[in-house]
């Protein structure tokens, strides 16, 4: 690495050391200290200037990665040509080096900037808006679409603290009464809205064995026709991936914050959805495979237009996502909806949830 002295600085020195060849021993020794300082004044300098474009180039990274969470070979490729041209590289006398040049720096900076304009030019043009074959297949029965699931990993919440409550939830099904549980359902569908039938396929019984919650999402989505990537996006925005989730001052809970209690604020008396109250009162929180289906039924009964009374326009899968989040009173996608395809379109759940592993779907 190599420091430059301004030339000022250069010609204070030189004067110094013509001072301590001659003269006085006092002269000798103030010209010595003051060309001392002016050194230890450019190491600190220099080091300043390294520490600096060190920075702008880690910030640039950290943002290149929220932006792009699997980047594209041209990302990497647009990355290096950045850090290239913020750091410089210069031809000296010998061989060449790494220069830390602060004159070139405004430069560099504009360099910097149009090359993250060229990066975000090259997303994802449908970052923001849900393409129209995320839902639309066959319907199929519990079996059918637990046949259809695939391994996968465990997210960073079933590995954590709250591992064990999730896959209780997970395995919801598959342990508990069966004979509880069908008074359960009964409860829940005696008070539900049927949505043109809906709610009457709506049971979250996932014949799956200690399911990881990613197949618990398959499951749901492959049972209503739908992508289950839309799943993923929505359990990473809703509920973190976590069943223990409470949300709405405590009236949504669980991976995909079905609305099950009335919000404890003002105006959240009739936050949640007909059906969970008696012994079906626990159903969203305890099972996850509930949870996401009850998602997925809402989400395919407001596509088709099947609510009465629903502004939500049938067949706009966009605008159907933005009704889960303001409800029957949606006409068109919103903000939440772009929230949730984009990451659906940047797969976010694999960094925040699965440490960069590949999650099918």
């Amino acid at each position: 690495m190599t420091y430059h002295l301004p030339s000022e600085w250069s010609d204070e020195v030189d004067r110094g050391v013509e001072k301590a060849t001659c003269g006085d021993v006092k002269e000798k020794v103030d010209a010595g200290v003051k060309a001392r300082d002016l050194l230890t004044a450019s190491v600190w300098f220099g080091a300043w200037r390294v520490i600096a474009f060190a920075a702008l180039i880690f910030f640039t990274i950290v943002a290149l990665a929220a932006r792009y969470p699997q980047p594209s070979p041209v990302h990497v490729v647009i990355l290096a040509v950045a850090v290239g041209l913020v750091v410089g590289w210069r031809q000296r006398s010998g061989p060449s080096r790494i220069s830390f040049d602060g004159r070139n720096l405004p430069n560099s900076l504009v360099a910097l900037a149009i090359l993250l304009m060229a990066s975000s030019a090259c997303g994802n043009p449908a970052e923001g808006t849900c393409p129209a074959n995320l839902i639309g297949g066959p319907l199929v029965s519990n079996s059918q679409a637990a046949a259809m699931v695939v391994a996968t990993p465990r997210s960073i919440v079933e590995t954590g603290p709250n591992g064990p409550a999730n896959a209780a939830a997970n395995n919801y099904f598959s342990t508990v009464d069966q004979a509880d549980y069908m008074a359960q359902l009964a409860a829940f569908h005696a008070t539900a809205d049927p949505w043109g039938g809906v709610t009457a396929r709506i049971d979250g019984a996932c014949p799956l064995w200690h399911p990881t919650t990613a197949q618990v999402l398959q499951w749901a989505a492959h049972k209503w026709g739908i992508n289950p990537a839309l799943l993923y996006a929505e359990a990473t925005i809703e509920g973190d991936w976590d069943m223990t989730s409470i949300g709405d001052a405590g009236g949504s809970s669980g991976v995909l914050q079905v609305a099950d209690r009335p919000a404890n604020r003002p105006g959240g008396e009739d936050h949640a959805f007909p059906g969970f109250a008696g012994a079906g009162s626990m159903l969203a929180r305890e099972s996850t495979c509930f949870n996401a289906d009850y998602y997925a039924g809402h989400l395919y009964a407001v596509y088709h237009g099947l609510m009465v009374g629903q502004k939500t326009p049938p067949g706009d899968i966009n605008a159907a996502i933005q009704e889960w989040f303001i409800g029957w009173t949606a006409t068109a996608p919103g903000p939440y909806s772009q929230k949730v395809c984009t990451v659906l379109a940047r797969h976010e759940w694999t960094t925040k949830f699965f440490r960069g592993q590949n999650v099918p779907y």
